[in-house]
């Protein structure tokens, strides 16, 4: 009987922490959120780069926007327009997002990992070689 998703996530945790993975780095607190609100995306060591780039470059140009339009300088500063802090925030989420990206895919491709759509079929997803 195939794994419901959260099986999987669960499975996945509890794996990587047995192999000495930490568990922030397997399921960030970011990921725990969007699972926790019943959305079933992968863990971020099992998506491609440009999934990568895509969610976490999104999610911190928002988070980056709303931080800078909040700010007090920004309230104060009549050069600081929406379109400036929009611009600023999308190179901030394409940078991060890439940066991320890359950290996360090496960390993946030293795991050895198959597909998340395999997770389930394999007693072990995670490689025996995996060492920190």
């Amino acid at each position: 009987m195939p794994l419901t998703h959260s099986e999987k996530i669960e499975k996945f945790m509890d794996e990587s922490l047995k192999k000495g993975i930490s568990p922030y780095t397997a399921g960030p607190p970011l990921f725990r959120m969007i699972w926790a609100f019943g959305f079933k995306i992968k863990p971020p060591l099992f998506m491609n780069f440009m999934e990568l780039v895509v969610l976490e470059g999104a999610l911190f140009g928002v988070g980056f926007f709303l931080l800078g339009r909040m700010s007090i300088y920004a309230l104060m500063n009549p050069y600081m327009t929406v379109a400036t802090t929009a611009i600023g925030s999308a190179i901030a989420g394409a940078v991060f997002g890439v940066s991320i990206a890359l950290v996360y895919r090496k960390i993946a491709k030293k795991m050895k990992l198959s597909s998340w759509e395999e997770y389930s079929r394999n007693e072990s997803i995670i490689s025996d070689q995996w060492s920190k």
